[in-house]
């Protein structure tokens, strides 16, 4: 993940970060970062040798997705179709996403430290979900206050997210 890919990131949570007294699911403390939507999706996607169908990619991915993923899904409308679509412009998009799944856990750690050092810099800030998961390309991230930071890993690996 590039270093702007932390900085969009870092963005999205400022912007999910309510002001003081708001009322938000986000708490102070350790930041939960959660990238089992990215297992499930390369489980599926490598089940079906890169060729998930719409059903599959609807019931086994998003569906059983985690929270930050059926948000995004509903929020962005990303439905088993579209991700199909997206798979059949793009096939190298997720090849890329691929290439980054090595480095999820150093980014997770890089993530924490710098939400720690957000909470030392601005001690109201709160610590929303964060979920890397797999989309359609676009966004990279979105975020809300109350909904936590949702991070597609394709945009981010992809080389376009480094411009």
């Amino acid at each position: 993940m590039t270093r702007l890919g932390l900085r969009v990131v870092a963005i999205a949570v400022l912007m999910a970060t309510a002001p003081p007294g708001a009322s938000t699911t986000a708490q102070s403390g350790p930041i939960e970062i959660r990238t089992d939507d990215v297992d499930r999706f390369f489980r599926l996607y490598d089940a079906t040798k890169g060729r998930p169908t719409a059903e599959q990619l609807q019931t086994d991915y998003l569906d059983a997705g985690t929270p930050g993923l059926r948000h995004l899904a509903r929020v962005r409308n990303v439905t088993g179709e579209r991700l199909v679509q997206a798979l059949a412009q793009d096939p190298a998009l997720f090849s890329m996403a691929r290439s980054c799944l090595p480095v999820l856990p150093r980014v997770r750690a890089r993530l924490a430290r710098t939400f720690e050092r957000l909470l030392e810099i601005y001690p109201e800030a709160q610590t929303p979900a964060v979920t890397i998961l797999v989309s359609r390309g676009r966004p990279l991230a979105i975020a809300g206050p109350g909904d936590g930071v949702q991070i597609g890993l394709e945009g981010m690996c992809s080389p376009l997210a480094a411009r």
